[in-house]
């Protein structure tokens, strides 16, 4: 199955079909053919999936192996550049 992370992710949750199906605002049937692979996900679905799951769009697509392997990295960029600004702030005020 091409979405096989999509329903890894559901199902590791306990969470049916029609409650994801309600969140996204579309038919119990809809959403299975979706994860089914009948019919094509929407950039706007995975956006949705993404977020609810907290994890990357290319993570649902099976693009990249680990959930959270963008917002790790982002993250720790991130916790780079408040450093380096409290090095400033503490310098020179």
């Amino acid at each position: 199955m091409i979405f096989e992370n999509i329903r890894t992710l559901r199902e590791d949750r306990d969470i049916k079909q029609y409650t994801l199906a309600n969140l996204l605002n579309i038919a119990q049937n809809t959403y299975s053919q979706y994860e089914t692979g009948k019919i094509e996900w929407t950039a706007t679905m995975l956006i949705k999936l993404a977020n609810f799951y907290k994890t990357s769009v290319d993570y649902l697509l099976g693009l990249v192996d680990k959930p959270n392997q963008y917002f790790k990295e982002w993250l720790f960029i991130l916790v780079k550049d408040l450093e380096l600004e409290i090095f400033y702030i503490r310098k020179f005020f």
